[in-house]
């Protein structure tokens, strides 16, 4: 059976005086739903003491839909982190990038980081895809975090969320 545990290095995730914790989880289907769920949970086990945290989940093909994009590129603009969760690919659909070109240049928040949690185990590589977001967190002037995939055992794999040292919700 495969496996994949998210780790969250508590040390790196604060919050502002503002008490306010905003993210964005776009996802593509049900798996990779799931995989951005445990970040999810991880995130409020971590800032439910310090902040109100709010979270709009995104499923991609909505984004096709002009409310829920209206919706979307105002809460990503404003957004502390925005994660996609995505199966491995050459590139994410065309809609979804047209999102995304909408509200970055609306992007408010300085501290602010896009995670980037491409491919589930046994998909081959998504580097088209990591390499696109990693683009857009440089462009937003956001920290960018990215999954890394490394084979623990011949019927595990573990997923590590990994956290740049200096990212901060808002320090």
């Amino acid at each position: 059976m495969n496996t994949a545990k998210i780790i969250v290095p508590d040390e790196h995730i604060t919050v502002s005086e503002h008490h306010h914790f905003t993210a964005v989880i776009v996802y593509e289907d049900y798996p990779t739903s799931l995989r951005a769920e445990r970040v999810y949970h991880r995130l409020i086990k971590e800032l439910t003491d310090e902040a109100e945290f709010r979270c709009l989940w995104v499923h991609t093909d909505s984004l096709s839909i002009p409310a829920v994009v209206r919706d979307a590129t105002r809460t990503a603009a404003m957004a502390d982190l925005v994660v996609f969760s995505t199966h491995a690919g050459n590139e994410l659909p065309e809609h979804v990038r047209l999102w995304i070109e909408q509200w970055l240049p609306k992007k408010s928040l300085e501290n602010s980081a896009l995670a980037a949690l491409v491919g589930l185990p046994g998909e081959q590589s998504g580097v088209p895809i990591h390499e696109y977001l990693r683009n857009v967190a440089e462009r937003g002037k956001m920290d960018f975090m990215s999954q890394a995939v490394a084979k623990v055992d011949e019927m595990q794999t573990l997923a590590v969320l990994l956290l740049p040292q200096r990212w901060g919700i808002n320090e």
